[in-house]
């Protein structure tokens, strides 16, 4: 598989190309239009559709995650829709922070975006580290007073219609959809116990697959 760094913004994330990703892409909106999902989370503004088994091996296998099927043990895959208006946003969290194991990166794919209105953001631990993290349900957690107006992001992108990008999830995040008059949908590939291996790692093993 080939592999072309078109941004490298570490240590927050890395905008790729690869060889496969147009067809990934296309297998992954017939999956989302087939609406056959293990389970969805309905939160209203914020639905998160869990892929069936096979349907993550399909999508793996058009991926650079199959160049790390010796270490990733538990590999899913998720679908992450959110609604336009003032209310959506999400709070700066860590990705399996209220699950009880780490998730030190994500490599998303940008399904549908329609605009330049959804930036990511990733905040330092002098911003929003001494905020107490609260559990409202598993796998969704806020920090209690948390501010867009006064903490301030630390990186913050837009990412692009089908744009590939290695996230860097052990860093506390978000995304915000509020000035949006348009849904956004994200693919999300992972592996569920990322173990040692974090987001510098992952990077230096696709930089080994750079085509030159």
């Amino acid at each position: 598989m080939n592999i072309r760094i078109i941004e490298d913004c570490s240590p927050y994330y890395i905008i790729i190309e690869h060889s496969g990703q147009f067809d990934l892409i296309n297998q992954a909106n017939k999956i989302l239009h087939r609406e056959q999902f293990d389970f969805v989370r309905d939160k209203e503004k914020f639905k998160n559709y869990r892929l069936i088994s096979s349907d993550t091996e399909k999508l793996l296998e058009l991926s650079p995650l199959k160049l790390l099927k010796d270490c990733c043990t538990m590999p899913f895959s998720s679908f992450y829709k959110t609604s336009p208006g003032p209310d959506c946003w999400y709070p700066p969290h860590r990705d399996g922070s209220s699950l009880s194991k780490q998730i030190m990166w994500s490599l998303n794919y940008m399904i549908s975006v329609q605009d330049d209105l959804c930036p990511t953001n990733w905040f330092s631990d002098d911003v929003v580290g001494h905020l107490k993290q609260i559990v409202l349900t598993p796998g969704n957690t806020n920090l209690e007073n948390f501010d867009k107006s006064i903490h301030k992001p630390s990186k913050s992108t837009v990412f692009r219609q089908n744009e590939c990008a290695l996230i860097n999830t052990d860093i506390f995040h978000n995304f915000d959809n509020s000035r949006s008059a348009s849904e956004r949908i994200i693919l999300t590939l992972r592996d569920g116990v990322s173990g040692n291996r974090g987001f510098s790692d992952i990077v230096n093993i696709f930089r080994n697959y750079i085509q030159k």
